[in-house]
């Protein structure tokens, strides 16, 4: 919806009109007869919007959102300066996960793909399919980190499933 290098401001504005991009994403989902997710920041009350994911059916039914939990507060990013974690609850249940043609997906945003315990969760609400969503910021041999970091949520093996 915006850059990641958008100010705060511009967040708080995009947050502004996230129920118009709803719609607008609604709009293709059903003409296009698809799923779609797509990242949206949402007015949450707060002096900083959140960084959601969202879920349309092919019926323009919003299906599903996941706001994100860990936010990239490293190096010399600080995005806890423009938006707002989640609210956070012991057994993860803020979590989404959401069926498509007979298959769980599960949604994991960007640094949330760091923290295994997430996809683990994930796994044990029925997910067969996690849809990763990210900004990742670019440096030396980051693309291998975030290859590594797919790979592992990917190959969850069975003893890890509670």
């Amino acid at each position: 919806m915006f850059a990641w290098d958008s100010s705060a401001e511009q967040l708080k504005a995009a947050a502004s009109v996230g129920t118009e991009f709803i719609e607008r994403v609604s709009e293709i989902a059903v003409r296009e007869h698809l799923h779609v997710i797509a990242g949206v920041f949402a007015d949450v009350g707060d002096v900083r919007p959140r960084n959601r994911l969202i879920v349309v059916g092919p019926d323009g039914s919003l299906r599903g959102a996941y706001d994100k939990v860990h936010l990239f507060d490293a190096f010399s990013w600080r995005e806890s300066d423009k938006v707002s974690p989640a609210d956070t609850r012991g057994d993860l249940s803020e979590l989404c996960t959401f069926v498509i043609d007979g298959f769980t997906v599960g949604l994991l945003n960007c640094y949330d793909l760091r923290f295994p315990e997430m996809g683990r969760a994930l796994v044990d609400r029925g997910a067969e399919v996690l849809a990763v969503s990210a900004a990742w910021v670019a440096g030396p041999l980051k693309e291998m980190h975030w290859n590594v970091l797919l790979r592992a949520r990917a190959t969850l093996p069975d003893t890890l499933r509670r």
